[in-house]
């Protein structure tokens, strides 16, 4: 069979890394699967389409149309990202081309889409969801307390939000496809919302390759880095550290605790990512930077005593999967699926979401016991987000859906799909 991903970037953030990470595992396990993008490096021989130049030129185009609507709606409930997928770019045409038997999407938002367009492809198709933008509004998370994801967005102050929620109901009525979600709690919540509960969302985590981001010697990982190798090490990391969702604010609250505790005043801060934060700390801190080559990346995990995440919303992140397949134990507020990862009490502690200090007791309490905690990290990430098993569990369900279409012809074409591989 010959499965089409399509993510709006070949790999930037989160998504894009997990959809490329499965879309290269496929390949290994000789699945004839490629991969189309809007943004981002792609070619033949790794099996990366971009998107011609009058559809990369028409979704810039519409982003910015959608940045200046939805600055005009002062009523949205909170600051993280919104997208309305307001008109055809002409995506659908590129994938019809490509002749696949089953379209996986992944994150498809920038515009890359008009909602209509979605359910007007006519092909099978598997949805991974990396955020709650397909059974909310616009909003690509709902804000705390917002339940109308699964009562419906009848009414509020924010237009857009309930605008693009009744569109999105009446377009995707008749459309038939799977979801996916990384993590339970994304799962639960497309199960128990409006838009998404015929489509039998079921939970596939992000897996990664466990070779590659393995345990290793602490010291070498730290003498190819440059940095110390004495001491104990907190590595915090984020594509943009001074993100003020990724909790830089929170975390600072908890390490300037943590400098307080005479058990904890040898730290030091390790910062993986872009950007810097925005005051300075009572201990050293030394910035890594964005670091892209995966394996310099499995020796930054390698390199610390524990990996922390501070993120105020987040599904399953794949930083967090990645520290715990090499072995380092995990601190984290107990936001969305990050309870899939992170066992409190065997490979690190969760705090009530947004508790700095609580925060600063669990990297406390991880500090106390750094290798047993590690070692069921390693173990759990074994057990659970092993790569090679997610694409087993992908190919098990493209096969299923597949079974469950009849033979189709191509839209405007005369050729047929069978599914068959």
């Amino acid at each position: 069979m010959k499965i089409l991903h399509v993510n709006y970037h070949a790999s930037g953030g989160g998504a894009a890394l997990a959809a490329r990470r499965l879309h290269e595992e496929l390949l290994r396990q000789g699945c004839d699967s490629r991969m189309l993008v809007v943004e981002g490096a792609g070619t033949s021989s790794d099996g990366v389409i971009r998107a011609g130049t009058r559809i990369r030129r028409v979704c810039r185009i519409m982003q910015r149309l959608e940045h200046l609507l939805l600055r005009l709606d002062g009523g949205s409930r909170n600051c993280l990202p919104r997208s309305l997928n307001l008109l055809r770019t002409g995506i659908a045409g590129a994938i019809r081309a490509e002749r696949p038997d089953l379209v996986h999407l992944h994150w498809v938002n920038g515009a890359m889409f008009g909602v209509r367009e979605l359910a007007g492809l006519g092909l099978p198709v598997v949805w991974t969801l990396h955020d709650g933008w397909a059974f909310c509004g616009c909003e690509h998370h709902h804000s705390a307390g917002d339940e109308r994801f699964r009562s419906g967005y009848r009414s509020g102050s924010d237009f857009w939000n309930v605008w693009n929620w009744r569109r999105k109901l009446s377009c995707w009525r008749d459309w038939r496809f799977r979801s996916v979600a990384p993590s339970g709690w994304l799962m639960r919540e497309a199960a128990e919302s409006i838009l998404l509960n015929r489509s039998r969302p079921v939970c596939i985590p992000n897996g990664v390759d466990l070779g590659l981001f393995s345990p290793g010697d602490r010291a070498e990982a730290r003498r190819r880095l440059g940095i110390p190798e004495q001491g104990r090490m907190i590595l915090f990391g984020a594509a943009s550290v001074s993100d003020p969702n990724k909790g830089g604010p929170e975390l600072l609250y908890a390490l300037r605790a943590l400098a307080a505790r005479k058990e904890c005043r040898d730290v030091t801060l390790l910062l993986l990512g872009r950007g810097e934060l925005p005051e300075k700390l009572p201990f050293p801190v030394i910035p890594l930077g964005f670091v892209g080559e995966e394996r310099r990346l499995a020796a930054c995990y390698r390199a610390a005593d524990l990996f922390v995440l501070a993120s105020k919303y987040d599904n399953l992140p794949n930083m967090l999967i990645e520290a715990a397949a090499c072995g380092t134990p995990l601190a984290a507020f107990d936001i969305g699926g990050i309870s899939d990862i992170v066992i409190p009490g065997r490979n690190g502690f969760l705090a009530p979401p947004f508790d700095a200090a609580a925060l600063a007791d669990a990297i406390a309490a991880v500090l106390e016991s750094p290798q047993k905690l590690g070692a069921e990290a390693r173990a759990h990430a074994e057990r659970h987000f092993d790569i090679r098993r997610s694409a087993e569990q992908y190919r098990a369900l493209y096969e299923a859906v597949l079974r469950e279409r009849r033979p189709r012809a191509y839209p405007g074409t005369n050729s047929y799909s069978s599914g068959a591989g």
